[in-house]
């Protein structure tokens, strides 16, 4: 007793003296209150184990969106307003998703390994069985309908427990440390393991299709991304891969491959990464709270609607860039076979800059390095599309870009901890809440960005758009200058002017970090 007096005695002193050198009134009262929690560091491997557990979302999204097309087209035969069919509903559920399994994790219990752990690791094994089963060929001979309906229910179900995946993955970062930098530091791994990702996806399926005889097969991620024609319908009267069971073998092959690959990566994350308990500090209250309510407190939350309405904005943005990245390099710059070589380079300079911004953010506040990121990119969007085609330029402006790409990738993640802990600061803390932060924090990007394409792409057929055409109207050539400089740029802006109120940045980290 009298040593718990002795100790909080010390504590009221060093209070004061915070006190006077202007430290926060909220740590300060949780700090009184708790005297003996500590925060708990994470370990090196610890990061990198729930890094890995990152890795399947952008393996899988990505071969997925590189391949799927060119798969149901030539070698399933579809045609294609049949995959139009199958892809648009597939996002839609794709966005559906997100929400409802944010709900349903608002109302799981914990259990002995966590509460979003069980979610995980019951979701795999049916993820890897639907991603298997979205690149099977059941029948050559079978119905057109029959094929429709097995790739959309495959499509649909991927995408469901691939989210049972992502939004408990995601809200998980908020149980790994009540240490603000810590947090950071984890979702920093993570991101660069996603970029990873985004490559062992691509390269992985490139070259088991390469090995099956298919030549030019990372040339489908090229044109993929650019709506153009595919890897096989483009030469397919000289191509060296005429043998459709070899083709469909490939295919299987790759997934069984890429799932294996998924199904490692969470064992990994499973052995390697325990969930804290509910902090103390926070005023836990029962969840009698309608969800209505629930829901109001967190669209009615400043500091959250400014930081979904920066990254939707940046996300847009990029995703423009990327979008229409293979044809501006095919028809406005002419440097169609370049275009690989420069994807990696974005990649490979994002994930050399997220050490460098972890390093930043000592020094420098979230928002702005976010600030700092978007107009970076600026001037080089300006010079690729204004400046003579030249592949130095070329490689100059997307190893810059890469600075913005790991910046507006990385940042937004990193702050959604921090405002999720503002608002259980403020109105305390109901059980699941971090699920429904998480999980309409991605629903409303993935709508946005998914629209946004799908302008894009009206916009060139309104253009005069010529699939498979060597040579495209100017018309066209004006409207990719437009997606590749103009618009980015304003949604930039846009982004910097929605993020310039959020203030939560001007507390102290320490703050942030008393979960």
């Amino acid at each position: 007793m009298q040593q718990q007096q002795l100790q909080q005695q010390q504590l009221q002193q060093q209070l004061q003296q915070q006190q006077q050198n202007g430290g926060d009134a909220r740590l300060r009262g949780a700090a009184l209150r708790h005297p003996t929690q500590q925060v708990q560091r994470l370990s090196r491997c610890t990061k990198l184990c729930f890094a890995v557990g990152g890795a399947p979302y952008q393996i899988t999204e990505n071969v997925v969106g590189f391949y799927l097309t060119i798969f149901l087209l030539d070698v399933v035969k579809m045609h294609a307003h049949h995959v139009s069919l199958i892809l648009f509903v597939g996002r839609a559920w794709d966005a559906c998703t997100d929400p409802a399994v944010g709900l349903l994790l608002g109302r799981s219990p914990r259990t002995r390994i966590g509460r979003f752990m069980p979610w995980i690791v019951c979701s795999t094994p049916f993820a890897v069985i639907f991603y298997f089963l979205l690149w099977y060929v059941p029948n050559f001979h079978m119905e057109t309908s029959s094929k429709v309906w097995w790739y959309l229910v495959s499509y649909c179900l991927f995408k469901t427990f691939l989210n049972t995946l992502h939004v408990p993955y995601a809200a998980m970062t908020m149980f790994l440390s009540r240490d603000s930098k810590e947090r950071d530091s984890a979702t920093a791994h993570r991101m660069t393991l996603e970029l990873v990702g985004i490559l062992v996806g691509a390269l992985v399926q490139g070259l088991i299709l390469q090995a099956y005889g298919l030549q030019g097969g990372t040339r489908g991620i090229i044109e993929s991304n650019g709506t153009c024609t595919s890897p096989h319908a483009a030469n397919a009267s000289n191509s060296s891969f005429n043998d459709m069971a070899s083709l469909v073998e490939a295919y299987k092959t790759a997934a069984v491959v890429i799932g294996s690959i998924y199904l490692a990566c969470i064992i990994v994350l499973f052995l390697g990464v325990r969930e804290i308990k509910d902090s103390p500090n926070l005023n836990r209250r029962p969840s009698s709270l309608s969800l209505h309510r629930r829901m109001r407190r967190i669209f009615t939350y400043r500091p959250y609607l400014l930081l979904m309405g920066c990254y939707v904005s940046t996300s847009i943005a990029l995703q423009l860039v990327q979008g229409n990245l293979a044809l501006f390099f095919e028809h406005v710059l002419c440097m169609k076979g370049k275009f690989q070589i420069m994807v990696i380079t974005v990649l490979v300079s994002a994930v050399l800059f997220l050490p460098v911004s972890q390093w930043m953010l000592k020094r420098i506040q979230k928002k702005n390095m976010i600030i700092f990121g978007m107009l970076w990119w600026i001037p080089f969007l300006i010079t690729i599309v204004l400046a003579p085609s030249s592949d130095p330029l070329a490689f100059v402006v997307c190893a810059a870009s890469g600075i913005t790409v790991a910046t507006a990738s990385f940042l937004p993640w990193s702050m959604l901890p921090d405002t999720i802990t503002d608002f259980r600061q403020r109105h305390g803390d109901y059980p699941g809440q971090e699920a429904l932060f998480y999980s309409f924090f991605v629903f409303f990007n993935k709508f946005a960005v998914g629209a946004t394409l799908g302008i894009s792409n009206l916009c060139l057929s309104f253009a005069g758009y010529v699939p498979r055409g060597v040579e495209q109207p100017k018309n066209v050539m004006l409207t990719l200058q437009v997606l590749m400089a103009p618009a980015p740029i304003i949604l930039s802006f846009v982004g910097i002017a929605v993020l310039y109120p959020y203030r939560l940045g001007h507390r102290p980290p320490q703050s942030q970090g008393a979960a």
